[in-house]
């Protein structure tokens, strides 16, 4: 009787191991299986994106040596920055105040190029702003950027300004 109990606890604790194990290992090891399998199936496979992404590249040099070609660089900068803010102002509640002419300077190193731009709204909102040109847009890199309060006379209160300056660098 005592071997019975025996035969049957072990007869337990492994159909209870074999359900761990299941839930714990197998089950994922599986899924992943069928996701492999699936991928295969739908044809994208390491070789095709490598000269995928080859291929893209080259395009990528192509299209900026025919830019460079023609000039067209900076304006598409300017025109990528003021598109951006375009869709910051639709989405929040911000305007843009001013948006100056590109200035260029000459050094060693080839031309700098400085955009300036004057916001106002929100400072959260003008935060995220200045949040999304640090990490979204690769036009370049934020120079100078200034927050102060300004008076509207008309309506009689201050009103948040920031002021922008960003930079890009042109090899001569």
């Amino acid at each position: 009787m005592i071997l019975d109990r025996k035969i049957l606890v072990l007869t337990g604790v492994f159909v209870m191991s074999f359900v761990l194990c299941y839930q714990l290992a197998f089950k994922k090891t599986l899924l992943l299986s069928e996701e492999v399998t699936q991928l295969e199936q739908n044809g994208v496979s390491l070789a095709s994106l490598a000269e995928l992404n080859l291929q893209l590249s080259q395009r990528e040099k192509h299209a900026d040596s025919i830019l460079e070609n023609n000039n067209l660089r900076n304006t598409t900068i300017q025109n990528g920055l003021l598109e951006y803010l375009n869709q910051q102002k639709d989405n929040s509640s911000i305007k843009i105040v001013e948006f100056g002419e590109p200035h260029r300077f000459e050094n060693n190193n080839g031309t700098v190029v400085s955009y300036s731009f004057e916001l106002s709204g929100d400072y959260n909102k003008l935060l995220d702003i200045v949040y999304g040109l640090e990490q979204n847009l690769n036009i370049g890199s934020l120079a100078f950027v200034s927050f102060y309060k300004s008076k509207n006379y008309r309506k009689r209160r201050e009103v948040l300004k920031m002021k922008v300056i960003m930079q890009s660098l042109e090899n001569n």
